[in-house]
């Protein structure tokens, strides 16, 4: 009996630290990541945003868009089409010297 109260205490000790170092949130969805280029550099973006992304991951990097008007799309399914991950993001020229983004962001399922 001392042995089978052993084990179970040390079965549950290894459960609970499982448990607690993997911390978990309810916007856990919004450290997937965003953009094709951001994603295959495995989110290594912040230093060189150029695009609408840059909402995303770096909104100083908005200055750094070329062009006047600047948008991304980006849709994903994850576990069999049962959960959708979407992204728009929109970026316009107001002066040399400032931008305006705008994104949304969803998850769901």
């Amino acid at each position: 009996m001392k042995k089978i109260f052993t084990l179970f205490l040390i079965s549950v000790s290894f459960l609970a630290q499982a448990q607690i170092s993997s911390p978990k949130y309810s916007n856990e969805f919004l450290s997937i990541g965003i953009g094709a280029r951001a994603l295959a550099m495995s989110g290594t973006q912040t230093a060189l945003t150029d695009d609408a992304t840059a909402i995303y991951w770096n909104p100083a990097g908005l200055l750094n868009i070329k062009t006047k008007y600047q948008a991304s799309l980006m849709h994903a399914e994850y576990f069999a089409g049962s959960a959708k991950f979407d992204f728009v993001g929109f970026s316009v020229d107001i002066d040399s010297a400032s931008r305006l983004g705008v994104a949304v962001v969803r998850f769901g399922v």
